[in-house]
């Protein structure tokens, strides 16, 4: 629901019959919102309208991190998908499941990060969606990562931060 600032008056709305539990993103005059229901939706910031849906093998409980006009997200089925944010047409999706995401992701210098519930960051090619790299902890990885110029500092449920090197 969009509501006039001043006034407080609805200007629009947009319901599903699930939840939206994740962050939203913006991308210009774009709403992206994950849903439990397996969709990633496109909405116009305007009117609500939608512009485009992208149906995912699971719930979205993340999200998208947005970069070169393309949405980064995972789902509950530990897929990972690039979608291009003005068309929703995919970009590319992970080889294979990668363990359950609940991980708001974060795009730096080329490489999107990620972690998921089997205790891994890891990083994938923003072009490509090839895996570069990951990195194992003893459990679920659930905190978004923060990366200055040559570390990654991530929490995970066993405990720890983590400060890694960049690859």
């Amino acid at each position: 629901m969009a509501l006039d600032s001043s006034t407080g008056d609805r200007r629009w709305e947009f319901t599903v019959d699930d939840s939206f539990d994740a962050g939203l993103a913006m991308a210009g005059d774009i709403v992206l919102a994950g849903c439990k229901n397996e969709t990633l939706y496109a909405l116009d910031a305007e009117n609500g309208r939608n512009r485009w849906s992208y149906g995912t093998s699971e719930g979205i409980n993340v999200s998208p991190a947005i970069a070169g006009g393309t949405a980064y997200f995972g789902d509950w089925g530990g897929n990972f998908y690039a979608i291009d944010v003005d068309s929703g047409n995919e970009r590319w999706t992970s080889d294979a499941p990668i363990g359950t995401i609940n991980c708001d992701p974060v795009v730096v210098d080329g490489l999107v990060y990620t972690g998921d519930l089997r205790g891994y960051l890891r990083a994938f090619d923003t072009e490509t969606g090839e895996e570069q790299w990951s990195y194992r902890t003893d459990n679920a990885v659930h905190s978004t990562p923060v990366l200055t110029d040559d570390t990654i500092y991530f929490g995970s449920n066993d405990g720890y931060v983590y400060a890694v090197e960049r690859p």
